[in-house]
């Protein structure tokens, strides 16, 4: 299990949200989940059984390190109005093939849709100043600062 995401609902509910490694032994479909937690000075309580969000096939531009699999890591909650907003990475980290994605909600726990094509992907991020093209953007983290207006941080090679 890796790439953890604490949300907090409007309401106060927490919930961990993470990626199972199904990819490091051999999978080829890796998997999004949720769970209810509470999280306090001594430490991270998990509540309930786990929720699955999303799973990595049906997206026609992703690959992975997996002969034949597809793969999807580094997930994040939003909400804004009435939908959760599902963010997630694909394919594989520094690689042209590496993306943003994203998918909606109206309910935390979904059932989730996902956008049928990337959110950001190599061919719409630039250069480096040294002139190279970046590759790989993905991984993002999302921020709303005081006033409202939101930002996105993403890594690329």
């Amino acid at each position: 299990e890796i790439d953890p995401h604490i949300f907090v609902d409007e309401d106060g509910q927490k919930y961990l949200v993470w990626k199972s490694d199904d990819n490091s032994v051999g999978d080829t479909t890796t998997r999004i989940w949720a769970q209810n937690c509470i999280v306090n000075s001594s430490g991270l309580t998990l509540q309930g059984t786990p929720t699955l969000l999303a799973e990595s096939p049906g997206l026609w531009w992703v690959d992975s390190f997996t002969p034949g699999g597809a793969l999807i890591e580094g997930p994040e909650i939003v909400r804004r109005g009435s939908y959760y907003y599902l963010f997630f990475a694909s394919g594989r980290f520094c690689q042209s093939s590496y993306s943003e994605n994203v998918a909606r909600s109206t309910h935390v726990l979904g059932p989730y849709q996902k956008l049928g094509v990337p959110l950001l992907s190599t061919a719409m991020v630039g250069y480096r100043e040294t002139g190279e093209k970046l590759e790989g953007p993905g991984h993002a983290a999302y921020m709303k600062d005081s006033d409202g207006q939101w930002y996105v941080i993403w890594h690329a090679a």
